[in-house]
């Protein structure tokens, strides 16, 4: 069987990512503007993942960190400017689907 998900609307994909406590990939630029030195040509080196938490891009985007309190200005997610999908939603909302029998 194959499934193509893609989640349109923000407070579905918030609702996956918050119910899964998913962790994301957080954004090179917002790991420099922090002060953390963590060499990006490395290949040792990954992004850091931070659990998804509207709080975070909130209180960074409050401290000046980042320019608005949105997910994308924190977290490294799906390029696609009109959908607020990303893959951890996408699992997220296969595992429910798969507890629904």
């Amino acid at each position: 069987m194959f499934l193509c998900i893609s989640l349109k609307a923000d407070w579905v994909a918030d609702h996956y990512l918050r119910k899964n406590n998913v962790h994301l990939p957080v954004l090179q630029k917002v790991v420099e503007h922090l002060g953390i030195d963590q060499p990006s040509n490395e290949s040792n080196s990954s992004p850091p993942y931070l659990m998804y938490d509207p709080r975070f891009f909130e209180a960074l985007h409050q401290a000046n960190i980042i320019p608005f309190a949105e997910k994308r200005e924190l977290y490294h997610i799906d390029k696609d400017p009109d959908s607020a999908s990303c893959c951890s939603c996408r699992s997220s909302v296969f595992f429910h689907l798969q507890g629904i029998s």
